[in-house]
């Protein structure tokens, strides 16, 4: 499994340090993104598929970053990537960062083995409700299926235990 498949690193100050990340591989292992959230850049500028960005949106990222689409031209990536640098940084945190708290709460729970039944039952909710806001948190991160979503198992429990969801 291929992992980044390419990064590079810049000082931009003295104290300021910029990473380039490029990420094609549908992300299924904590592992594919420790690098990534474990590196030591003041901002971190992260290329990658329409479906990986969902899925970060349901990361709580802990740096400057920007996450920008892998599929751009090479001119537009440029673009972006002269803009970051010139700015030292877009935004504080992704733009598709989009799920609320409980529905982190909800996709975490039910990854982990909870039922719909037991997960409304903890959070005081109808089970329609529950699985409503699933389907819909789900849909945001880019899954379309349950299956896809088990696939994902590993990474979310592994993200939500290392405190990024």
């Amino acid at each position: 499994m291929k992992n980044v498949i390419s990064s590079y690193s810049t000082m931009l100050s003295t104290r300021n340090k910029l990473t380039i990340y490029f990420l094609e591989d549908v992300l299924y292992q904590y592992k594919q993104l420790e690098g990534i959230l474990n590196q030591s850049s003041n901002a971190l500028l992260l290329f990658t598929t329409y479906n990986n960005q969902k899925f970060l949106s349901l990361l709580k990222l802990p740096t400057c970053i920007h996450i920008a689409s892998l599929e751009l031209s090479v001119d537009a990536i440029l673009k972006i990537t002269m803009k970051f640098m010139s700015n030292g940084c877009l935004n504080h945190q992704s733009p598709n960062r989009q799920l609320t708290v409980r529905e982190r709460r909800i996709i975490t729970l039910y990854v982990r083995g909870v039922s719909i039944a037991n997960i409304a039952k903890r959070l005081d909710a109808h089970p329609k409700t529950i699985n409503n806001q699933k389907n819909y948190a789900m849909k945001k991160i880019g899954v379309r299926t349950r299956i896809e979503l088990f696939r994902k198992q590993n990474i979310i429990t592994q993200c939500s235990t290392y405190g990024f969801i």
